[in-house]
């Protein structure tokens, strides 16, 4: 029965992560914050605010806490979560503690199939690269050359990254009939991928690049260089094969890496 009270909404989660690396998660509500995971949060220092008669509980963050700047915004160093505790999107992997050899998902144990293929491709891949890398040295000076094999590789490497792309999105719910660019670069955000940069070990005077730099929704294929260039050479390939550069590969065999690294381990 409405008694007429108004019901408060549940609390709505925030992060906040310190420089050195500590975490504080909180239920944050209209009248109350409380960090998780802390036992008799209301009797310990910063694990309980109560809102009370000021303007709002952000304001009473700011006024019992050292953790806000003057005129930064109202929520300070907290960071609002898409979900809750416990909840996670599958398929998707971030690196642990900044070490890329042991990126961290909750879900990796039910995606063990998933990860051995996906691994498997990569090293066939990286092997036809560097069969191609014997021939023509990698070096700024020839990354402009092309050629049959560099094309043939090139297609395999980009649809290798629409694979996992539609695998990702399929997983969070999404249907997989008839996806394109402007479905895979909802990733962007989510995966952070315009945050990685990728190197060859084996070439270390080839600079790193971030693959996906500069890819946005407002045209999803034009602004990203590679992968336009991969579909022109797929579908012209007797005026565009000059596309089919050593150089377009090695930056399609870096965004594969990316995709296939953090989408399933």
């Amino acid at each position: 029965m409405n008694d007429g009270t108004r019901e408060e909404e549940p609390p709505t989660h925030y992060l906040r992560q310190d420089k050195d690396g500590s975490r504080m998660q909180c239920g944050v509500s209209e009248t109350e914050a409380v960090r998780l995971g802390a036992s008799n949060p209301e009797q310990g220092a910063g694990t309980y605010i109560k809102r009370g008669k000021r303007a709002s509980i952000w304001a009473a963050f700011r006024e019992d806490t050292l953790w806000f700047s003057p005129g930064g915004p109202e929520t300070g160093p907290f960071h609002r979560l898409d979900l809750p505790p416990a909840h996670y999107y599958r398929r998707i992997a971030r690196p642990l503690n900044g070490s890329f050899a042991h990126p961290k998902s909750p879900g990796a144990g039910e995606e063990r199939d998933t990860i051995a293929v996906a691994a498997g491709q990569a090293r066939a891949l990286t092997r036809h690269l560097d069969r191609i890398c014997q021939t023509v040295h990698p070096h700024t000076e020839t990354l402009g050359v092309y050629g049959h094999e560099i094309r043939n590789l090139l297609i395999l490497a980009a649809t290798e990254v629409e694979a996992h792309w539609r695998g990702v999105l399929v997983a969070n719910g999404r249907s997989g009939q008839k996806l394109n660019t402007n479905d895979y670069v909802r990733l962007l955000p989510v995966m952070r991928l315009d945050q990685y940069a990728v190197g060859f070990r084996p070439y270390p005077w080839l600079t790193p690049i971030r693959p996906f730099a500069g890819w946005n929704s407002q045209d999803p294929t034009k602004n990203l260089p590679w992968y336009d260039a991969y579909n022109r050479v797929k579908h012209d390939r007797e005026t565009q094969f000059s596309d089919a550069r050593l150089e377009t590969h090695v930056q399609r065999r870096r965004r594969m890496c990316v995709s296939a690294i953090f989408h399933a381990h």
